[in-house]
């Protein structure tokens, strides 16, 4: 088990230091059978840190565990990036490579984080669109994972981008999953009704 420890004041009398287990039972983190030396070397790594306690510190190292060896610290860049929304035109060639991780669940944050990305940002902004675009409807179309296809459905469905309408049509119309389907019949629509809108303003 990897145990998540703060030092306690219950033991100022003890000759041994004490700890409570941070979070109770849930600070404690049963280590995988397979691949537990990475899990500890992320974890060391990621302590070192949240010991600097710095916001800023914390946002420079995370691009670098992004294009890291080890999985779990790739792992823990995506989660903190999809729960704060931090992603910026500077990711866009650290996270575009994880579009063809061999994870499944890596390849579905990194079509989120890069659709968040292409929302936000203007073309000038982003030299790379069209082709982000263009990776973004191959993983709708044809990635092996559903939760993958539905992802990249729902990101090219934010998107502006001339063809799009067309892409989510065949989706809606093609995708073996039927989640899938929805997401980009339910999107078509949600687009036509803004167009519908914007002529009558």
């Amino acid at each position: 088990y990897l145990l998540l420890l703060n030092a306690s004041t219950r033991g100022k009398n003890e000759p041994y230091p004490v700890y409570d287990l941070v979070r109770g039972v849930r600070g404690a983190k049963a280590l995988p059978p397979e691949g537990s030396a990475a899990t500890i070397t992320a974890a060391a790594r990621l302590a070192e840190v949240q010991e600097r306690k710095n916001d800023d510190f914390l946002w420079a190292a995370l691009p670098d565990f992004l294009q890291d060896q080890n999985p779990v610290l790739v792992d823990a860049a995506l989660d903190l990036y999809v729960k704060f929304r931090r992603e910026t035109v500077a990711l866009v060639p650290i996270v575009q490579p994880l579009l063809e991780h061999p994870r499944p669940d890596f390849r579905r944050r990194a079509a989120l984080l890069l659709g968040r990305v292409l929302v936000r940002a203007g073309a000038a902004e982003v030299p790379e669109r069209p082709q982000l675009v263009a990776e973004l409807t191959g993983r709708a179309r044809r990635d092996d994972d559903v939760t993958v296809r539905r992802e990249a459905t729902a990101a090219l469905a934010a998107l502006p981008d001339a063809g799009i309408d067309e892409t989510l049509r065949s989706i809606a119309r093609d995708d073996p999953d039927q989640d899938v389907r929805f997401e980009a019949e339910k999107s078509v629509f949600e687009r036509s009704q803004a167009a519908a809108s914007k002529r009558f303003d």
